[in-house]
């Protein structure tokens, strides 16, 4: 016992706070708040997915703006002038992991060496490894052209009719090209190899940055979308917009908006993708690029955002990716905006005849609330 000190001072200081509980791994999928198995998911098919959604898109959808001057433009109050909303790249999300599929680069590369190989007619024993598969093939491929065939032989390419002869004639024009540019460098078929594998997996790569994406959220009083860089502090305002009622959500827009779909289990997608890498895109295809891709978003780091997506592809909803959206019917500012930005935002609310109201924090939970007074009274 510490001099001076009690019995239960002492058992405090050696226990401290009780250890945390180990955490269980949660594996569902969580879509508007509804729990699903992978399996449930998965088995979804697109159309279902889409009926499903125009089922729980809500009557209101919120976008927070920082008002920000970012390179001379605000683009904030350039979406409120214009009711438009901006697609952004996915590259420049703040979420590492968003917008990203889950594919194990070694076993895509394993995999398309033992695809080529067994259309070149030979069989890859599947407990090879990476390095033993395309040391096996290139001494296969390295055999057949000093007997007198070509690689385009040996590929079987005839004539480019499908996806899959497009992508056997681009793996040998690589192959060729790399043969040219390092005639003479120890390992040249792996480096080959790795060159023609590597622009297959940039391929999904650049596919994903063909969308572009303007999120949204279920609420204008969620604090973490106010405090953060969403709404710069408080110092922004948010806009809300009135969704179609059920029976009207028809147009390229509902089309294209989707509930994000939480998970902390990452889906693998890698035979789904070499499924569909010899096809053209089709509907399921992008059905698993869309779930477990461009929607998909860790449960336990973002599921407060309640997040819906304005989904496009290269500039299908808008040629400059500024997208007209549905009508403003209100406005929320900030707690800590400027005073003189106040002014600007709730004169341009006056006069596109749009109603606005203040944000403070609710005293009784963790939640921002309506303001009871006059935005005015609060400009000094």
């Amino acid at each position: 016992m510490r001099a001076g000190g009690s019995m239960k001072e002492d058992v405090y200081l050696q226990e401290g706070f009780r250890k945390p509980e180990p955490e269980k791994p949660d594996p569902y999928y969580y879509v508007c708040g509804g729990r699903y198995t992978y399996k449930e998911l998965d088995e979804m098919t697109w159309e279902e997915f889409g009926l499903r959604r125009h089922g729980s898109m809500p009557s209101k959808l919120y976008k927070y703006y920082s008002n920000k001057v970012i390179d001379g433009i605000n683009y904030s109050k350039e979406a409120l002038e214009n009711n438009t909303v901006y697609l952004q790249e996915i590259k420049k999300f703040d979420d590492s992991y968003d917008c990203t599929l889950s594919i194990n680069i070694e076993e895509f590369a394993r995999l398309r060496i033992e695809h080529y190989a067994e259309i070149c007619g030979m069989k890859i024993n599947r407990e090879w490894d990476y390095n033993r598969c395309a040391g096996e093939f290139s001494l296969f491929l390295y055999n057949k052209m000093h007997g007198g065939m070509d690689l385009e032989q040996i590929f079987g390419i005839k004539q480019l009719s499908t996806q899959e002869d497009y992508r056997r004639s681009i793996f040998c024009l690589t192959l060729k090209s790399v043969f040219m540019s390092c005639e003479g460098q120890d390992n040249i078929w792996q480096t080959a190899f790795y060159q023609a594998i590597s622009d297959e997996y940039a391929d999904i790569t650049k596919m994903m940055n063909r969308f572009r994406v303007a999120c949204f959220t279920t609420s204008p009083y969620m604090i973490n979308m106010w405090s953060n860089q969403y709404a710069d502090n408080n110092q922004g305002f948010c806009i809300e917009y009135e969704m179609p009622d059920i029976y009207h959500r028809t147009d390229d827009l509902c089309s294209n908006l989707f509930p994000v779909i939480y998970s902390d289990a990452r889906t693998d997608v890698l035979n789904r993708c070499l499924e569909y890498n010899e096809k053209e895109l089709d509907a399921e295809y992008l059905s698993v690029i869309y779930k477990y891709g461009v929607l998909a978003k860790s449960r336990s780091m973002w599921k407060a955002q309640d997040e819906w997506r304005l989904v496009s592809c290269d500039n299908m909803l808008a040629d400059n990716y500024n997208c007209k959206f549905y009508p403003i019917t209100r406005v929320y500012l900030g707690m800590n905006m400027k005073n003189d930005q106040r002014r600007e935002i709730i004169e341009i609310c006056k006069r596109k005849g749009i109603p606005y109201v203040g944000v403070v924090r609710n005293n009784e939970k963790y939640q921002m609330m309506e303001c009871g007074k006059l935005c005015e009274e609060c400009i000094k």
